[in-house]
């Protein structure tokens, strides 16, 4: 949970900076994620492989259908969550940050671009003090 708190705090300032999102740092972050599997992994890590495959796809075939939606690097971000946490808490992080990205929508108004990964990084926030508070 740190790594991945860490990770996305360090993309969110650099997202918010430049709206652009490192290819090298991805890489840097996924080669990472897969050594903390290879050491602790409560699941096969073949679950969590099929979750980064599966969620790249489905946001990457979201992105070619979308005029102007996500760019390529929150695409790989949601990927390496599902490497790092898995499917499920993934899913609920994009639910949460989604609907906090709706409320800034909704007080500011007119905005055409949205950096996304602060967002992601709120949402896996409260979903570790979600789970803090309910053990």
């Amino acid at each position: 949970m740190v790594y991945t708190v860490c990770i996305l705090y360090i993309f969110s300032i650099q997202d918010l900076r430049t709206r652009i999102v490192p290819l090298p740092w991805v890489i840097c972050s996924v080669i990472g994620s897969i050594v903390l599997r290879l050491v602790y992994s409560p699941d096969p890590i073949s679950t969590y492989f099929i979750s980064a495959l599966t969620l790249g796809l489905i946001f990457w075939a979201l992105s070619l259908f979308s005029k102007s939606g996500m760019g390529g690097g929150d695409i790989q971000l949601i990927a390496w969550m599902g490497l790092t946490v898995g499917f499920m808490e993934t899913m609920l992080v994009l639910i949460i940050s989604n609907l906090l990205v709706l409320c800034y929508r909704i007080m500011k108004r007119n905005l055409n671009h949205i950096a996304f990964v602060p967002y992601l990084c709120l949402g896996e926030l409260v979903v570790v003090f979600l789970r803090i508070f309910n053990e």
